[in-house]
């Protein structure tokens, strides 16, 4: 009997569709460029979207920067310095306009992503460098994380990931340049926000576990001088800001605004359980539309410990979430702009699942090509996401979505109003906001009469804002605005329990007394805001809504 062929052994192996590895560096450098222009794209429909309460505020004190007023002293603010000068850096650049702001944001984060390549392409390889660019580039477009916004934590975020890029090139090529500049990075995230320490420590102990976890021994005097390096670099930018200030004569108020108000106004006004609340709402909102990125990066966290040969790598993934979490924990707030420099953890921990799952189905010979099909899964997730959020990233009104994220704050309404005032207002006259809306003097391209610009700061409980309160009404009796904007929200005065209203009962009486209203903006609903913008009809107007901004117009020959 003839003996029966063998047709499986004969035939062919199936071809694979999958593009081999030996390609990956083509297909993710076109990934790479290719998502990081989509998503610009897809930002790009926000460009005039209103700006919120502290947007406006960072933006006007960089224009008061570029005017030549001194920080600290004629404006202020609980932040170190750099933050006010990146800000008159971008209006240098990109204008004072709202659309070049947020352009000029936009593409502040393609770069935060390259550098997010560059720095996890030396810690891990140039596949995952992709994944967590993208990865951060998608994840930062979350309205509830002020993803579309033109806050500070995207600056900080921009200088943090290049030192920690430069840091990795550093422990690679040892070049004395690299330590040094990777400091000057580091600490320049931190002049603009405090935040930026807790990533300064993660680079510290990161040049730690490099020398005495790099497989070879090494010289400890090797290690100082990584060290020494480091320090000198971060050294560099806070002696800068320091001389800066100190020729200025505002080191005093300096340290006063960036370590004594904030002890007794900020870090112990909230309830450990009530900022608990606040994490929790937070987390669910950002992590919304976007769980593919945040799920998978949970799963990284227990990859790294399960498949990950080095346990330098481990420690390091593991500390980077910890500090991340610690770095929006002060205050307890965790408002959605905090949560940016908490993102860059998360594309790290989604770069670290997608590599390390696909090596390990590699190695047990699942597949064939784990690189390039890392990078499909990248570019399935992308789709996906767009996909869960096509609504919010094609058609959504820009205004809708500020809305939605700020409730019932007046950052639309203010936008109307600084677009009324200028057809008003003539070139020569002056304008004061009482309340706490800064981003009408963007609107109007003016500048507050009084330093203390943010009224809200004025009904706080430290002692000296009796003085400020002083200043202030002596500012506006001595020089009074030809008109004046009442904002009548909680929000936008923000009055704490046993705080002082004695401002705004005064605030309120001189506008009665010396000033009549032209226009009415008042918030109605989610969906609704009313407008009165009638200079006859707003004489005698009554809002039917308890949230409100009145427009006002100096009367003519009547003294304060």
């Amino acid at each position: 009997m003839a003996k029966k062929p063998n047709i499986a052994a004969k035939a062919p192996r199936p071809k694979t569709l999958v593009i081999p590895d030996k390609y990956a560096p083509i297909l993710g450098t076109v990934l790479l460029a290719g998502l990081l222009f989509l998503f610009f794209l897809l930002r790009l429909h926000y460009k005039d979207m209103s700006y919120e309460r502290d947007e406006g505020t960072y933006a006007y004190m960089g224009k008061l920067l570029l005017e030549g007023k001194k920080p600290y002293t004629y404006f202020y603010e609980m932040k170190p310095p750099g933050l006010f000068y990146m800000y008159a850096f971008m209006i240098s650049i990109f204008g004072s306009s709202v659309t070049g702001l947020h352009i000029g944001f936009f593409i502040i984060n393609i770069l935060t992503s390259l550098a997010m390549f560059g720095w996890i392409r030396r810690m891990l390889n140039p596949t995952a460098g992709v994944l967590a660019a993208v990865a951060y580039s998608i994840i930062s477009t979350s309205p509830h994380a002020s993803g579309l916004t033109i806050q500070a934590e995207h600056l900080l975020c921009l200088f943090l990931l290049g030192g920690l890029w430069m840091l990795w090139e550093a422990f690679h090529a040892n070049k004395s340049w690299m330590w040094i500049l990777a400091g000057v990075l580091m600490s320049w995230s931190f002049l603009i926000k405090q935040n930026g320490a807790f990533f300064i420590l993660f680079a510290l102990v990161a040049i730690f576990l490099n020398h005495f976890m790099s497989g070879e021994k090494r010289k400890n005097s090797e290690l100082v001088k990584s060290v020494s390096l480091f320090g000198i670099g971060g050294i560099i930018p806070v002696a800068l800001m320091v001389g800066i200030l100190a020729a200025q004569g505002s080191l005093k108020e300096f340290w006063f605004f960036i370590y004594e108000f904030p002890k007794q106004q900020y870090l112990t006004s909230i309830e450990f359980s009530r900022g608990m609340g606040y994490f929790q709402d937070r987390l669910g909102l950002i992590k919304s539309g976007y769980e593919w990125v945040w799920y998978t990066a949970g799963l990284g966290l227990i990859l790294s410990w399960i498949f990950d040969s080095s346990l330098k790598r481990k420690i390091l993934t593991t500390l980077l979430l910890i500090l991340s979490v610690l770095s929006i924990a002060p205050g307890l707030r965790f408002y959605g702009h905090y949560w940016i420099h908490f993102l860059p953890a998360i594309a790290v921990l989604f770069a670290v699942a997608v590599n390390l799952a696909t090596e390990w189905m590699a190695s047990n010979k699942w597949i064939n090509h784990p690189k390039t099909i890392s990078l499909i899964v990248l570019f399935l997730v992308s789709i996906l996401t767009i996909n869960a959020n096509k609504l919010y990233f094609f058609s959504a009104d820009p205004e809708k979505v500020v809305r939605m994220v700020y409730g019932s704050n007046p950052f639309p309404e203010s936008r109307k109003v600084g677009d009324f005032l200028n057809t008003v207002m003539k070139p020569d006259e002056k304008i004061m906001v009482l309340g706490s809306e800064p981003q009408i003097y963007m609107y109007t391209d003016k500048f507050c009469a009084s330093r203390h610009f943010y009224c809200g700061n004025l009904v706080q409980k430290p002692e000296i804002v009796k003085t400020w309160a002083k200043e202030f009404k002596n500012d506006f009796t001595k020089n009074p605005p030809d008109y004046v904007v009442w904002v009548n929200h909680p929000f936008s005065w923000s009055i704490p329990q046993g705080g002082d209203t004695k401002f705004i009962d005064w605030a309120y009486k001189q506008i009665m007394i010396s000033y009549h209203p032209i226009g009415w903006a008042e918030y109605i609903s989610p969906n609704e805001s009313k407008y009165t913008f009638d200079v006859k009809n707003a004489m005698n107007y009554k809002p039917s809504a308890k949230e409100y901004m009145i427009v006002l117009q100096k009367n003519s020959n009547v003294g304060l």
